[in-house]
């Protein structure tokens, strides 16, 4: 799996595992976070991502499957975000830095807001 981000807040999805038929679209919303979107993390089974940005909604986890968030990353930072990452394995957990120095750990799915780091 591939995600790429707009200035505009859109992320795009899109699948090349089957290279030689091209690439099959897995995921778009033209609007998921309100500004640049900064870090898109994938889980291990590439079925959930969380993408990062700036604006009111920093950050947005989503099942890649019809698009269901599972669990929002705006507590706790005051200023946009600027990385985020996933483990890969369950039970979840995802970091997110943002640009008030801050590290906040969130546990999912869905995922909430657990300790600031």
């Amino acid at each position: 799996m591939i995600g790429f981000g707009t200035e505009k807040g859109g992320v795009f999805v899109i699948d090349w595992s089957n290279a030689e038929n091209g690439y099959v679209k897995k995921f778009e919303s033209p609007a998921l976070i309100q500004g640049q979107v900064e870090a898109i993390a994938f889980t291990e089974d590439s079925k959930r991502f969380i993408a990062v940005g700036q604006g009111d909604i920093r950050g947005s986890a989503l099942i890649i499957d019809g698009g269901n968030k599972c669990g929002e990353l705006t507590m706790g930072h005051n200023k946009s975000l600027s990385s985020c990452a996933i483990s890969q394995s369950k039970p979840y957990h995802c970091i997110a830095v943002g640009e008030d120095m801050q590290v906040h750990s969130y546990r999912g799915v869905p995922f909430k807001y657990e300790k600031s780091l």
